[in-house]
């Protein structure tokens, strides 16, 4: 029992070492509307009216970590609907012939 409990304790341990790193260490958080010169590892919470965005500065490029905005939501929903479910269907049937 005690050596689960210490490789436990080892390996997280070793997981929240590994979470500060640098890089992320400079890192700038923004809550506003635009960002004028982002450094890599930058995190920004953006209003889209209805919802949030949540980019992170990535290789040079703001990239969409999530989004809590209602229209993302209805227009992935569509997708879903209209384009994938329908390839998912097309391929299976031509799998089975």
């Amino acid at each position: 029992m005690k050596r689960i409990t210490l490789f436990s304790v080892a390996i997280l341990s070793a997981c929240t070492i590994g979470v500060t790193t640098p890089l992320k260490a400079n890192a700038e958080v923004y809550y506003s509307t635009s960002v004028s010169q982002p450094s890599e590892g930058d995190t920004w919470f953006r209003n889209v009216g209805d919802g949030t965005d949540t980019l992170n500065y990535e290789n040079g490029k703001w990239v969409l970590a999530m989004s809590d905005s209602i229209r993302r939501k209805n227009a992935y929903h569509q997708y879903v609907v209209d384009v994938y479910e329908p390839n998912a269907q097309a391929i299976s049937e031509a799998q089975a012939k």
